[in-house]
């Protein structure tokens, strides 16, 4: 948790609209073997553009230059993940993430992540561009029948501790979360 605080706390001081081009893989050091950093394509289209080595073993290879809609095939929620996006997108927030799945090779895994908009522009009708995600996968969550997906923006490092709190103290979704 403490990571994704720091990384939301980075994210925030590039200022109210970070443009795509003030990425610096120096900054992301600590993360670099966990971001996966995904280009707009369309309103509820991404592309892989950078993934790290831990999301890479997760999925088993690397989805560089694919869309998510491909990757998210074999996943009975794949329709979430794009959704998710758009929001980013639509409502240039950051937002926390979290997702109960069975990866393609029959392993649970539950991964808590926060995601943050990049910018073409740093006007205020600036579209979003680029979506850096910072996944945490938790090996072995408690079994679960179907998938446990929530989702809510986010706007301090605060509204992650509530509402990743709240999910594990309720295991459903908060109020006001969105949950396509």
């Amino acid at each position: 948790m403490a990571q994704l605080r720091a990384f939301l706390t980075w994210w925030q001081a590039l200022g109210p609209r970070p443009l795509r081009w003030s990425l610096n893989p120096v900054d992301l050091g600590v993360w670099l073997n966990r971001i996966v950093l995904l280009r707009r394509v369309g309103p509820d289209d991404f592309v892989y553009r950078i993934c790290g080595e831990d999301v890479i073993g997760f999925l088993g290879r690397n989805p560089t230059g694919e869309s998510v809609w491909a990757i998210t095939r074999h996943d009975p929620s794949r329709h979430r993940i794009p959704s998710r996006l758009a929001a980013i997108a639509t409502h240039r927030q950051p937002v926390a993430m979290v997702a109960r799945h069975v990866s393609v090779d029959g392993y649970r895994r539950e991964s808590w992540t926060c995601a943050v908009p990049f910018f073409h522009t740093a006007d205020d009708c600036a579209e979003v561009s680029d979506v850096l995600a910072l996944p945490n996968f938790i090996p072995d969550p408690p079994p679960v029948d179907g998938v446990v997906f929530g989702a809510t923006r986010i706007d301090t490092p605060d509204s992650l501790d509530r509402f990743f709190d709240a999910y594990v103290r309720d295991g459903l979704d908060m109020p006001g979360v969105t949950s396509g």
